[in-house]
């Protein structure tokens, strides 16, 4: 059984739903937990919000924290998980924020940086992954990495 396939299991059997938030993976986490049979069961949305703007009128974070802290920081990836899931009433959010190249861009941060949060019964918590290779390949690695971090909370060891 895959990740994917193990969390749409996991959520099914407890009656939980998922709503994810990304930004550098662009919708790939979203397309495997949407590939599983029977994710409509669980899944109840996904938003891309790649932009600064798009994270302050999609997912009302506040200006204040993308200026003082940056897109890509474990702050902002708390807000956005908080958020999908209050705004769309689920219960896990599940959001992620990075820097995949190869173009540096504005963040002073490294390429590879990525910032993984999820929200559920009201507490937050974040990760931050450092991933190597191409654009594509940390693009992979925090979908993977995102979808490792939602079994761990769903069943911490």
């Amino acid at each position: 059984m895959n990740a994917e396939e193990y969390i749409a299991k996991v959520l099914t059997e407890r009656n939980l739903t998922l709503a994810v938030v990304e930004t550098t993976t662009g919708g790939l986490i979203s397309s495997r937990l949407t590939s599983v049979p029977g994710s409509s069961k669980f899944y109840l949305i996904g938003l891309i919000a790649y932009s600064k703007s798009s994270k302050t009128t999609s997912l009302k974070i506040n200006q204040d924290l993308l200026d003082k802290f940056g897109a890509v920081s474990e702050d902002v990836a708390m807000a956005m998980a908080h958020q999908i899931r209050a705004l769309t009433n689920v219960d896990i959010g599940l959001a992620e924020t990075g820097i995949a190249g190869p173009i540096q861009g504005r963040s002073a941060k490294p390429i590879g940086t990525a910032f993984i949060a999820i929200n559920m019964n009201g507490v937050s918590y974040v990760e931050e992954i450092k991933c190597s290779g191409t654009r594509n390949e940390i693009r992979e690695e925090i979908c993977r990495q995102a979808l490792k971090m939602l079994i761990n909370k769903l069943d911490p060891q």
